[in-house]
């Protein structure tokens, strides 16, 4: 089996440890870019070749001076999707987040009815969602199966 190259595009370096050490787990040659922001995500998938992406639905959107608590935006996860499409950069994409609901009031989205809406503006990109919750083992069951999808064995 050939090495699969992540990309973790995560601001949270906790959460993006417990994706690392559960592929890891299972994928032991696999390898590992990281971004923390949408720029940052933006610039790293147009210049490298990943084999699937985990991606964080919200981030900031530049990289944050040191010390700095930068705001996140809530859709970033959905504007690198776009971005994508738009430059035909078809590399399967799994959602890794930690919220159920998305944005505020009226524009507020579940995470049920955000994977319906990716799956139906993505369909050549978006391969899944992952609620991940470190009170379960559930997600991290889940991540490996929709990578198992990408994988040849």
């Amino acid at each position: 089996m050939k090495s699969i190259k992540f990309l973790i595009a995560e601001d949270q370096a906790d959460k993006a440890s417990d994706i690392v050490e559960i592929i890891q787990s299972r994928y032991a040659d696999a390898s590992f870019e990281y971004s923390v922001s949408y720029a940052g995500t933006a610039k790293k998938i147009k210049k490298n070749e990943f084999d699937i992406v985990i991606l964080d639905m919200s981030m900031p959107n530049f990289d944050p001076k040191l010390g700095e608590k930068p705001a996140l935006k809530a859709l970033a996860g959905r504007d690198i999707m776009t971005k994508m499409q738009y430059r035909k950069t078809f590399i399967p994409v799994i959602v890794v987040t930690q919220f159920d609901i998305f944005g505020r009031h009226s524009d507020a989205v579940s995470i049920d009815k955000l994977g319906v809406d990716l799956k139906k503006d993505f369909p050549d990109i978006f391969a899944g969602c992952v609620y991940y919750n470190t009170q379960s083992k559930s997600w991290e069951e889940e991540l490996i199966k929709i990578i198992n999808e990408f994988v040849d064995e």
